[in-house]
């Protein structure tokens, strides 16, 4: 690199005095470098360019859009580059296709469980009229029984699932976080049980209320354990353990789990958008940029401990929701 200007700054995070003397290919992310060396040969070879990269910024990966040609009439060769920061871009495009695609989803979601609902409420109806008949014997009567508890368990699915999938604006209200929790949990029970992994929860009583959107905040939760789950499936069995707590002026969720654990050199990245482990097409690498922003709207911040072999903790802090005609009142300087 010859020169650079003020706008090589924001790509890379560096002053151009401290560009100036190194090879472009130090900053490019290495999925993507021999495609750049390739590239850049090419441009050496008097053939323009143009391509997307993702280069390493002091604060994380970005996308960046460069056209390349070489300079005419210059000896050594140079090469002029223009290069254009798409990482907002791009994130805005893939929250949008994931946007539609949950909401593509959960319409199906509805679809079903507005179908499944109906021969369940015949079901759950002839078993009140069954559980009322006299003439039953103890063993038939305890079997209807569970026939109209499980058909009660069903329906509760069937609801949580219906809140989860239904579109509606962003709307911020009161949580009870432990209800929600339950409610989560619930959802992914069957999951849970065909893995094998044991769920724990230690959910404490007369947890404070929290200030949000419910439905975002129940995507979170949702997550959260769907990746615990993700990382315990492959080593079989494991224990997943969800606790709340009331700290002062914090509300505090930790989810943890017995799987392998994240790689130290790789925990400061999670958080970065497009930042995924998974394979190509399973992720998208915005899950948890995305937990990270409904988090902090909600006045909040995540942390993460984990240590190989030693399973990860989320741990979720949430202010405790004060009324406003409740709030503390500053003290009057004058007074």
């Amino acid at each position: 690199i010859g020169e650079a200007n003020d706008a090589g700054r924001d790509i890379l995070g560096l002053h151009p005095a401290q560009v100036v003397g190194r090879t472009l290919d130090e900053f490019v992310a290495e999925p993507d470098r021999e495609r750049f060396r390739a590239e850049f040969a090419n441009v050496l070879a008097g053939r323009p360019a143009r391509l997307e990269l993702h280069l390493r910024h002091e604060a994380g990966i970005r996308v960046v859009s460069l056209a390349a040609r070489v300079l005419p009439e210059t000896d050594p060769p140079m090469v002029l580059l223009l290069g254009r920061d798409m990482t907002s871009e791009r994130e805005m495009r893939a929250r949008l296709a994931e946007t539609e695609r949950l909401a593509a989803v959960g319409e199906l979601v509805a679809g079903v469980a507005h179908e499944v609902n109906n021969p369940l409420c015949t079901i759950s109806a002839f078993a009140q009229l069954l559980q009322r008949d006299p003439v039953l014997t103890a063993d038939q009567r305890e079997a209807v029984d569970i026939i109209s508890s499980e058909t009660m368990r069903a329906s509760q699915v069937l609801r949580d699932l219906l809140t989860f999938a239904r579109r509606s604006e962003s709307e911020s209200g009161t949580i009870q976080l432990n209800e929600l929790i339950e409610r989560t949990l619930r959802l992914r029970s069957y999951e849970l049980q065909a893995l094998g992994i044991t769920a724990e929860h230690a959910l404490a009583a007369e947890l404070p209320l929290v200030q949000g959107d419910a439905r975002q905040l129940q995507q979170v939760v949702l997550n959260l354990v769907m990746n615990a789950l993700q990382a315990m499936e492959p080593l079989g069995n494991g224990v997943l353990r969800v606790t709340t707590r009331h700290d002062e002026d914090r509300v505090v969720l930790e989810v943890s789990d017995t799987g392998p654990g994240i790689p130290p050199e790789i925990i400061s990245q999670v958080f970065e958008p497009f930042f995924t482990t998974k394979p190509l097409g399973e992720g998208t690498g915005l899950g948890l940029s995305t937990w990270y922003g409904i988090i902090a709207q909600a006045g909040g911040h995540i942390q993460i401990d984990s240590k190989l072999g030693q399973g990860a903790t989320f741990r979720i802090f949430l202010p405790v929701w004060v009324e406003e005609d409740k709030a503390p009142v500053a003290p009057n300087p004058e007074a």
